[in-house]
């Protein structure tokens, strides 16, 4: 119980610390802006849009937004983006969208952003037959909108997260819409992350507590051994050492850790170990959206390849792709990677006229893999000026690979990014620290 009041003390003082930091001074060190939206859940819909789901007159959907901005401050912010759906259905379209943006440290456009919105427009992509053939063309239709004010961000912690309502003509839906100023300082970020955290939990706090003592004392049958059992914040490995508290609030999670439920401080019997290497086979079949490399009328299509380092620090290279705005790569390979390694970064070259080349994009994909085929990822661009490129990309388990099961069911957690293990080890300790509270009452 001790150590996870002072992990939870410890984390309200530096809250209540940030709180206090002047909101200018901080800004200075803020270099990018985050959006995530993963989905938006269709409410209701009249008759005409409910006939083109049951008829599948529906191509697809859109997602569109563009940050209101000064021309001379941000180029990555200045142009509209454009997410295309990943999959639909009649009550749900999937985006799984991010988006980072890269922003100057010396930013005028606080005060713009004091006053103005962002609107995210939702569009439709309808299939209609063409006039002249008979293949088809594919039409927008405007489903509806949502506006978020951008004043929140102006202020600690820097971040909108909540549920917004997308309304049209016809049409209601809502979606989970997250927008944070981040910055490369590691310290000031981390902190960032706790405070927002914090806040987030803090109308759950409320409602537990009210929930509890709402209950009958008399219909709890808990026995003291169960609660002892629940009383231990961690489970021991068998060499005797816990899990550090601290070490978990960062975010900092072995492969041998115990995995945390996302639905409640539940415990999990410790897995088994992951081998110290394994095998992947990762192979990058093609990539678009890079039309817009073209500089000028008359220039030739970019030359393009790509990278990945494997477990001993060897960068492999494919093939150069020569002139294409949607090159074919097909490249595989099979190397060794650490269990200890959370991710894999695939980076999209660009051939120059110097040797080393330039890299306009790149994807991370969490380890151990989960025997992807042909997935498509929306890279983060790193040139100001091009529409986001995508590639497609298969990655798994060497099939000669001896422990496949434990690499996969070792931990849930290796499933996830490192930042939402993070949110889940955070979220589980708040839950259970109340639970103990109202248990020990």
């Amino acid at each position: 119980m001790s150590i996870i009041q002072d992990v939870t003390d410890s984390f309200l003082v530096k809250s209540s610390k940030l709180d206090s930091l002047d909101n200018e001074i901080i800004r200075k060190d803020l270099t990018f802006l985050r959006v995530v939206l993963d989905e938006i859940h269709i409410g209701e819909t009249d008759d005409s849009l409910k006939s083109l789901f049951e008829s599948k007159g529906l191509y697809g959907f859109i997602l569109e937004y563009k940050f209101p901005v000064l021309e001379s401050v941000s180029k990555t912010l200045k142009d509209r983006v454009q997410a295309n759906a990943k999959s639909y259905s009649n009550r749900c379209i999937h985006f799984r969208h991010r988006r980072v943006f890269k922003l100057s440290p010396e930013n005028k456009l606080w005060a713009l952003w004091k006053e103005s919105s962002v609107r995210f427009l939702l569009y439709g992509q309808l299939n209609a037959p063409g006039k002249f053939t008979a293949s088809f063309s594919v039409l927008k239709k405007r489903l509806g909108h949502c506006d978020v004010p951008l004043y929140k961000l102006l202020t600690v912690p820097f971040a909108i997260c909540q549920d917004f309502l997308f309304a049209g003509l016809g049409f209601t839906g809502s979606a989970n819409l997250r927008i944070e100023l981040g910055s490369h300082v590691r310290s000031l970020m981390e902190r960032l992350d706790a405070l927002r955290f914090h806040r987030s939990r803090q109308p759950s706090k409320s409602g537990m507590k009210k929930a509890v003592k709402s209950l009958d004392r008399s219909n709890i049958t808990v026995d003291k051994q169960q609660e002892r059992r629940r009383s231990v914040p961690y489970t021991r490995s068998s060499s005797g050492h816990s899990l550090s508290p601290v070490r978990a609030m960062n975010g900092r999670v072995s492969s041998a850790s115990p995995s945390c439920s996302a639905s409640g401080p539940q415990l999990v019997p410790q897995q088994t170990l992951l081998p110290e290497n394994y095998t992947v086979d990762l192979t990058v079949h093609s990539a678009r959206r890079l039309s817009s490399l073209k500089r000028k009328s008359g220039e030739a299509a970019p030359s393009t390849y790509v990278s990945v380092i494997a477990n001993d620090g060897h960068v492999l290279y494919s093939p150069l792709c020569i002139n294409s705005y949607e090159p074919k790569f097909n490249w595989t390979q099979s190397f060794e990677v650490s269990s200890k390694r959370q991710n894999l970064v695939v980076k999209l070259w660009r051939k120059c006229s110097s040797d080393s080349g330039k890299v306009i994009g790149f994807v991370s994909i969490p380890l151990p893999p989960k025997n992807l085929s042909q997935i498509e990822y929306e890279m983060s661009s790193l040139v100001d000026d091009l529409e986001t490129p995508i590639v497609k990309i298969s990655l798994a388990l060497s099939n000669d690979q001896d422990t496949p099961e434990s690499l996969i069911s070792s931990s849930s957690l290796s499933q996830f990014s490192r930042e939402e293990i993070s949110e889940r080890l955070k979220k589980d300790l708040f839950d259970l620290e109340i639970l103990m509270q109202e248990l020990q009452t």
